[in-house]
């Protein structure tokens, strides 16, 4: 069990949403369930499934489970189980998760100390003192850091390539609904468009471009999610004048359209 932190992940922002550990009968779960957050699984007695289109996992107690956010999941079980889990997020900044740059294991064996670690996380969660929250963050780190490849230094940029392009992730983040072009944004960080553009894709892995578009479709998702805002009035505040071309992106980035996103929201919330 690793118990430090690896200096090349200490810049990462990780969030951590939500956690518990109850026990759950056969209705939990979802079918085709897409999450903004990852989700860390510690089952403690009985047997779920989880599956996507790349692999179907056996929950089991005696290991550790980490699911990706972004992808497809169906979750079941048949039996009740006691289950502990913890929502989060690991981003190099506000929008580009960590797993856009690779996959992480799926499971590991439990070692000793990592339930005790992993239950600690759930009970700090309403920490709020500086030296409450640094910890509860670290036992993170060093739980994440098990799934990690071991040249994780190798795959995720450095520090100081992210500080270099900050100036243009924090605009974009704070205006979404601006129009932007290539040599604006260049400007920004004072190099020639085309290097500009290069450089942004090879440290952050999508096009500026690209990147502003993933920015405005998660503000859409947020605002479908959470207000009762048309979808020609979300279309507007991400920045889009036509709202069928708006609707016609937020499917492609999202694999949903706005109506049934919201549609599924209002459905699950009158159960």
């Amino acid at each position: 069990m690793n118990v430090y932190l690896i200096p090349e992940l200490n810049f990462l922002n990780i969030q951590i949403l939500a956690g518990n550990g109850l026990w759950y009968d056969s209705k939990w779960g979802g079918h085709d369930v897409k999450s903004d957050c990852s989700r860390l699984y510690l089952l403690k007695n009985g047997r779920a499934s989880v599956s996507c289109k790349q692999y179907q996992i056996d929950l089991v107690p005696g290991k550790l489970y980490l699911f990706p956010n972004g992808r497809f999941f169906d979750y079941s079980c048949k039996d009740k189980i006691e289950l502990f889990w913890v929502h989060f997020t690991i981003e190099f900044i506000p929008g580009l998760s960590v797993f856009n740059s690779f996959t992480p294991q799926v499971s590991i064996d439990l070692q000793t100390g990592q339930a005790e670690l992993f239950e600690s996380i759930i009970s700090d969660l309403d920490k709020t003192t500086t030296a409450g929250m640094m910890q509860k963050y670290a036992n993170m780190l060093t739980l994440l850091s098990n799934f990690f490849p071991s040249d994780i230094h190798k795959t995720l940029p450095s520090r100081q390539d992210f500080e270099h392009l900050r100036v243009v992730t924090e605009y974009l983040n704070k205006y979404p609904e601006r129009e932007f072009d290539l040599k604006q944004l260049a400007r920004m960080v004072n190099l020639h468009p085309t290097y500009f553009s290069n450089r942004f894709k090879k440290i952050l892995g999508v096009p500026p471009l690209h990147f502003l578009i993933v920015i405005r479709m998660q503000k859409a998702r947020a605002l479908l999610l959470n207000t009762n805002l048309s979808v020609s009035e979300i279309a507007r505040q991400c920045g889009y004048a036509d709202e069928f071309f708006f609707s016609r992106t937020f499917k492609k980035y999202m694999d949903i359209s706005p109506a049934r996103i919201r549609h599924k929201t209002q459905k699950m919330e009158a159960k």
